[in-house]
């Protein structure tokens, strides 16, 4: 693992649908009061990241990786997102709990290509739970991001809410196959990476 705790990986740009992709393991930079945790990897927490490049009107779709510590369920009843300082907030479009045991890296187009169903009411059992989100902004040849969710849940009555860190940047092209796109989106997604990690507090 990166001593920054970051691990990326690169989709590769594809000529009929270009996507751009950094995706990191899925975790969160410190104990939450409640039940719900993010996963870790190595016993340490660490941040998702995802970027894509999507036209007017779609969504750039992420995952948030979730462990629930309690033997029975937590519901969600909230969800929105946490802005990332300097950047234009992206709009939350949709949130979804995965049905498959199968993860997100990223995506285009809401619903997402990986079964899930609605996230608000849901209920988490005990273990693991990929919470997918898309966002968008309205503006071609713009970007925007979020730092992560904020995610509101009951347990057992009494009332929690948890940050999970998976920033994701939704970079709005409206030539989404030019070089150019790409690389502003990949300058972006640096920038946006950088500034999560201080809000986690994983770097100063």
């Amino acid at each position: 693992m990166p001593t920054r705790r970051r691990a990326a990986r690169f989709m590769s740009w594809l000529a009929v649908m270009t996507t751009m992709a950094a995706v990191v393991a899925c975790g969160s930079a410190g104990p939450a009061a409640g039940p719900l945790r993010l996963q870790t990897a190595g016993g340490q927490p660490v941040i998702a990241m995802s970027s894509i490049i999507v036209v007017p009107g779609q969504t750039a779709d992420a995952e948030a990786c979730l462990d629930n510590d309690a033997q029975t369920p937590v519901r969600i009843t909230a969800v929105s997102v946490v802005s990332a300082p300097g950047f234009a907030t992206a709009r939350l479009v949709d949130v979804g709990v995965a049905t498959s045991g199968h993860g997100l890296a990223t995506a285009r187009g809401w619903p997402p290509p990986v079964p899930s169903r609605p996230a608000i009411g849901a209920d988490l059992p005990h273990g693991n739970a990929g919470l997918f989100f898309g966002i968008t902004g309205p503006l071609a040849s713009h970007n925007y991001a979020v730092a992560g969710l904020k995610i509101a849940y009951s347990y057992q009555g009494k009332h929690y809410s948890l940050v999970a860190w998976a920033g994701a940047a939704a970079c709005v092209a409206a030539n989404p196959n030019s070089a150019s796109s790409y690389q502003d989106c990949s300058t972006y997604t640096t920038s946006v990476n950088t500034t999560v990690e201080k809000l986690a507090g994983l770097s100063t």
